[in-house]
C-alpha cells in the first residue's frame, strides 16, 4: 500500500533489552491510528515479551504461515525472538495497548497466568483495560516506587488477561454444546454428556449456561422443538402425530399441551392460522 506508514523495528526499536530483574517494563503505551494504514515489521523478532491489545477497530496479524484478525478484545503475545508482523488498515480507526517487558520471572509469570504465544481472538476484558491505562500513567514519572508499582501492574495485567482467554474458552465450549443441541434437538438430552465435552463439572456447565443462555439446557431444548414444530405445521400435510415423533414426543397428546404452553395455542390451530393456503 503506497500511502502505508512501515515501521522497521530492527532500525527504529527503542527499549528493546533484557533484564536481570524478577520483571521489567521496557515500555508500554496507547496508539491510535486515527484511519492511517499502519505496519509493524520485525523479522527477528525483539529480545523481551510483547503483547499487542485492541481497544477498538482492527488489527491483522501474521502468526505462523496465518493471518488472524484481532478485534476489540482481541490480543496477540510475542515471546522473544518471535516474527512479528501486523498492521492496522486504511480507514479503520484503531486504539491499542502495547507492552514490552522482561525479567528472569516473566516466562513463570506468564506461563501461571495461562497465557500461550500467539493471537488470542476473543479476551475482551475491561479490568485488562483498566490496568494497561494505569501502566501508561505510571511507567512515564519513573522511580522506584514507581517501578515497583509498574510490575504489580504488569502481574494483574497478565492474571486479567489470563482469566479472559479462560472465560472465552468456557464460552466456546458452551457455543459448541448449543450446536450439539440444535443438531440432535430430537434426542433426549444427556446433561453430563454436555458438561463432559464442554470439560465442566455438570453444576458449572449448568451455571454457565444458564448464564449465557437465560435458560437451562432442557429449557432452551424444549423451546427449540417448538420452533421447529412450528416449521413443520406451517409448511407440508405431516398430521399432528407425526410432527410430534419428529421433534422427540413419544406421546402426541403431552406434545400438544407442551406446545399450547410454549405457543399459546394448541398446534391444530397453529396449522390453521399459520400453515399453507
Amino acid at each position: 500500500m503506497a500511502d502505508e506508514k512501515l515501521y522497521i523495528g530492527e532500525q527504529q526499536d527503542k527499549f528493546n533489552q533484557t533484564s536481570s530483574e524478577y520483571l521489567h517494563v521496557n515500555s508500554c503505551g496507547i496508539q491510535r491510528t486515527m484511519g492511517a494504514p499502519y505496519r509493524v515489521i520485525r523479522k527477528n523478532g525483539r529480545v523481551d515479551y510483547h503483547i499487542l491489545y485492541i481497544v477498538t477497530g482492527e488489527c491483522r496479524a501474521c502468526y505462523g504461515d496465518k493471518i488472524y484478525v484481532l478485534s476489540p478484545g482481541g490480543f496477540v503475545f510475542y515471546e522473544p525472538g518471535h516474527k512479528q508482523d501486523y498492521q492496522f488498515g486504511k480507514g479503520i480507526d484503531t486504539t491499542s495497548f502495547w507492552v514490552h517487558f522482561h525479567g528472569t520471572g516473566a516466562p513463570s509469570a506468564v506461563a501461571d497466568c495461562g497465557i500461550s504465544p500467539g493471537p488470542h481472538l476473543r479476551a475482551k476484558n475491561s479490568s485488562a483495560e483498566h490496568f494497561f491505562q494505569l501502566m501508561v500513567k505510571t511507567f512515564y514519572p519513573g522511580g522506584k516506587i514507581f517501578k515497583t508499582r509498574l510490575n504489580g501492574l504488569l502481574l494483574m495485567l497478565l492474571s486479567e488477561l489470563g482469566e479472559a482467554k479462560k472465560q472465552a474458552a468456557i464460552l466456546d465450549k458452551i457455543a459448541e454444546a448449543v450446536s450439539f443441541i440444535h443438531l440432535n434437538y430430537y434426542l433426549p438430552i444427556d446433561i453430563n454428556m454436555l458438561a463432559k465435552m464442554s470439560n465442566l463439572s455438570r453444576s458449572r456447565f449448568l451455571h454457565v449456561f444458564k448464564e449465557q443462555m437465560g435458560t437451562s439446557p432442557l429449557q432452551y431444548q424444549q423451546r427449540f422443538k417448538m420452533e421447529k414444530a412450528k416449521e413443520l405445521l406451517s409448511v407440508g400435510s405431516l398430521s399432528v402425530s407425526q410432527v410430534s415423533a419428529m421433534v422427540g414426543f413419544d406421546d402426541p397428546f403431552y406434545f400438544s399441551r407442551a406446545f399450547k404452553n410454549c405457543v399459546g395455542m394448541p398446534p391444530s390451530a397453529f396449522r390453521k392460522a399459520h400453515g399453507e393456503k
